[in-house]
């Protein structure tokens, strides 16, 4: 007879976290650092600086950022929408360029594109020259505003919101649509009332992009003169160098930011969105022929004209015309570039790697929540994990040369300030979702049950991940690598802050070049910018239309 062993009650298990999980906390303390670090130097003085710039900015700052959001989110919901209605619901000549056309803006960062519409409307330009017997004061100084800023945000981010809402509008019901159309409502009334409202949830997921994208930029606003949180962050830190009152600005930056994330989450449980698992249940196509393919051609052309071919246009002259007088000058910034790009990208990748891997080897809520937090530095504008990072970096710093120097009389200094490893931090808390998203969802597309599979077998994760994983995410990585890549190569905010001296790159010496009025060789830089950015636009496009297909990475 088999004995029965004893059951033991009241043994506590601990916890043990192996080192997938210690390196995932690790990143994860890191993404929030930034946020610790402002919320916590919230108690302490707040100084000078900061009076001074309650008593005389704080309202302006307040009032401007307020009005450049309402009027960019307005415009870019104008415009957007009606093209991906256009897109969506009608068939016209031109209709397949359009589709993939209008994404082409988000090649072109606001602040590059303001200095080719100034460009365009610069002292001795021919549109200034046809204006000029009709206004006091030349076009650009009408342009070089607060109006001004929105009408180019709107046109460079409004992408954005179209990509968002156009998927929402293709994959809605065809027999909701087709039942409106039977009971007598027009094409306009079954937007309104029917389309419309089951989209609601995926335009305030892409209206808050734009107001993330919008109060991350300080190139435009700053080449503007239109003085937005962003901007006092930068003129407490540099003009003033107070890092109080920086630090304070953040916060409050931060709270807007949050609660519009917040706002943006409460909408979509709210609301859900209206789908189809079959395909060939979406709506069929209005044909639209002669003139009556006029509303649709021309809700699709002004955003494409306005937000990629004019100032592209305005770019490649420049090209054409500068690039032999730049060839000493663009090589320097055009390496540090390449090299920051390069090594972000397989930086970010690895980590991404490591959070998304660790979630799929335990599969616990905490993990998860975990993993999304990790993401959540692109939330953030640049400037505010800039000024989150630097002081708890500096003081770590200046403990490890007070060790050293205590305890073997060597000096370290501020030894990562003055590297581009500050720099590489930055970056990583910044762009790490732009990595996380894709590898996630290959990961549960292709690698989850071989995976499992190959861990049975005896396989260890690190085995499973190098023989197995790796191999069928090849391509998956390479779309995350161009996407951080170019986003790299074109971030102005935080590489204004964080580079270290004498480190120019192609976004840092367009912006100087710019605010010297050196146009033209400013805009023949930036369009190398704008080339590279085509690249993830291209590979966007095709994930979007489904040209590129599950297997892709194999």
């Amino acid at each position: 007879m088999s004995k029965t062993l004893p059951i033991k009650y009241g043994r506590r298990y601990k916890w043990r976290p192996d080192s997938w999980q210690i390196l995932s906390f690790s990143i994860v303390f890191l993404v929030l650092l930034p946020l610790i670090s402002i919320l916590s130097n919230l108690f302490g003085p707040a100084g000078d600086a900061w009076q001074h710039i309650v008593d005389t900015n704080l309202l302006h700052y307040i009032r401007t950022s307020a009005l450049l959001i309402l009027g960019t989110t307005l415009l870019s919901a104008l415009i957007a929408v009606s093209s991906a209605w256009a897109i969506a619901f009608y068939d016209f000549p031109g209709r397949r360029f359009f589709e993939w056309a209008l994404i082409l803006p988000l090649a072109l960062p606001a602040y590059i594109s303001a200095y080719a519409y100034i460009g365009i409307l610069d002292y001795d330009s021919l549109v200034q020259q046809l204006l000029a017997p009709l206004l006091p004061l030349p076009i650009r100084e009408y342009f070089m505003s607060l109006s001004g800023a929105i009408f180019i945000f709107a046109f460079a981010l409004y992408p954005y919101l179209y990509l968002i809402t156009r998927i929402a509008f293709q994959r809605q019901s065809r027999t909701i649509l087709e039942s409106a159309r039977l009971l007598g409502h027009s094409s306009r009334s079954i937007f309104w009332k029917v389309a419309l409202p089951l989209s609601r949830p995926a335009i305030a997921a892409g209206l808050a992009l734009i107001f993330m994208e919008t109060m991350n930029d300080y190139g435009l606003v700053k080449y503007f003169g239109v003085y937005t949180f962003t901007t006092g962050i930068f003129e407490a830190w540099y003009e003033l160098d107070a890092s109080a009152a920086a630090t304070r600005l953040s916060a409050l930056l931060m709270l807007l930011t949050f609660g519009m994330i917040g706002l943006e989450l409460w909408q979509r449980r709210q609301k859900g969105y209206a789908s189809s698992s079959n395909m060939d249940l979406t709506l069929s196509r209005v044909k639209k022929r002669g003139s009556k393919a006029i509303f649709p051609l021309v809700v699709c052309f002004l955003p494409f004209f306005f937000g990629f071919l004019l100032p592209g246009t305005q770019l490649a002259s420049w090209s054409i015309g500068s690039i032999g007088k730049l060839e000493s000058e663009f090589l320097t910034p055009f390496l540090n570039s390449m090299m920051l790009a390069s090594t972000t990208a397989i930086i970010i990748v690895a980590v991404a790697l490591v959070v998304v891997y660790t979630t799929h080897l335990h599969r616990s809520t905490e993990m998860k929540l975990l993993s999304k937090i990790s993401t959540l530095g692109y939330s953030i504008p640049g400037a505010i994990i800039a000024i989150g990072i630097i002081a708890p970096f500096v003081y770590f710093q200046r403990t490890v040369h007070e060790f050293m120097t205590g305890v073997f009389g060597i000096s370290t200094g501020l030894f990562l300030s003055s590297t581009i490893g500050f720099l590489l931090i930055g970056y990583t808390i910044r762009f790490l979702a732009l990595a996380f998203n894709p590898l996630e969802s290959g990961f549960e597309r292709n690698c989850r049950n071989l995976d499992e599979a190959a861990r049975i077998l005896g396989r260890t994760p690190l085995q499973a991940l190098r023989e197995v994983d790796l191999p069928l995410l090849r391509g998956t990585i390479f779309t995350a690598a161009i996407l951080v890549f170019v986003d790299v190569l074109k971030d102005l905010p935080l590489t204004l802050l964080l580079a270290p001296p004498n480190f120019p790159t192609l976004a840092t010496e367009a912006h100087y070049l710019a605010e010297n009025e050196v146009i033209a060789q400013a805009g023949t830089i930036a369009s190398a910018i704008v080339l590279a950015g085509m690249i993830p636009v291209y590979i966007l496009n095709r994930l979007m239309t489904g040209d590129l297909t599950e297997n892709t990475e194999q």
